[in-house]
């Protein structure tokens, strides 16, 4: 559902879509982990669904990270957001 949301109301042109910092080539750029982090947050949230949701955002980010066949690399600050208390996106259990 992350990424028909994205799909729908994003910029439809393939230079801003295909960033890294947007949708990205696969579809699970930095765009993406924003909204799935905060679905995970949301459905964890005991006073909201207390369900613990995995979307496997680490193993999407590893895709799209590689995608280009040039390892990109995420900002620090984006990977503390994204991944608290792991140490690291690629540790995601």
């Amino acid at each position: 559902m992350c990424h028909a949301f994205l799909d729908i109301y994003t910029c439809t042109d393939f230079e801003c879509r295909g960033q890294l910092e947007n949708l990205g080539l696969t579809g699970s750029g930095f765009a993406f982990q924003d909204v799935a982090c905060a679905v995970e947050k949301a459905a964890r949230d005991p006073s909201f669904l207390n369900l613990k949701v995995r979307l496997n955002r680490g193993a999407s980010l590893d895709k799209e990270l590689n995608a280009d066949g040039v390892r990109s690399s995420v900002p620090q600050h984006l990977e503390d957001k994204w991944f608290p208390n792991r140490g690291s996106w690629n540790s995601e259990g």
